[in-house]
């Protein structure tokens, strides 16, 4: 099996745009967006490690967490197609106008009810009990949620979104 360099592995971003003095500044403005990523060297790049992870500690929480207030929000778009994102927060925690929002969007076909997505939400308001968390239920993966239009989760479409 061989291997690959880092100069193989990380490349500077191609960033394609109209060109417009908008977009220019956003990209002048943020160099971050040109610069080669580089995941943490154990984390990022080993997927088994975070699978591992979560089978020895994300299965404590298979079921949300009691102290964890979860909101299930649907809205109709054009076609007539439900959106749907489910809303938590702790319990018993103020929560300011102003506070963090994280936006997740699971992997696919997950949902705001996923096993790894509940962990993942408990231990973020573990650390930030300010904060609240949205994660996005793709279409057609929550039986809370019916299909009321003609199409379902595709990674190539995200136009609902």
């Amino acid at each position: 099996m061989g291997t690959c360099s880092s100069s193989e592995i990380f490349h500077t971003p191609e960033i394609e745009h109209s060109g417009s003095g908008y977009n220019r500044a956003i990209i002048d403005r943020c160099p971050l967006l040109t610069e080669v990523y580089r995941p943490p060297a154990l984390w990022g790049r080993h997927g088994n490690l975070q699978a591992a992870v979560f089978c020895s500690v994300g299965r404590k929480f298979k079921s949300p967490d009691p102290n964890t207030m979860a909101t299930l929000m649907r809205m109709e778009v054009d076609d007539g197609t439900t959106v749907s994102f489910e809303m938590f927060q702790r319990c018993g925690i103020e929560v300011e106008p102003a506070s963090p929002w994280l936006l997740l969007a699971p992997g696919i076909c997950n949902n705001g009810g996923s096993d790894y997505v509940l962990a993942f939400v408990h231990y973020v308001l573990l650390i930030r009990p300010q904060w609240r968390v949205a994660v996005l239920n793709h279409l057609g993966s929550d039986h809370r949620v019916p299909l009321t239009s003609g199409r379902t989760f595709s990674l190539g479409c995200t136009e609902p979104y």
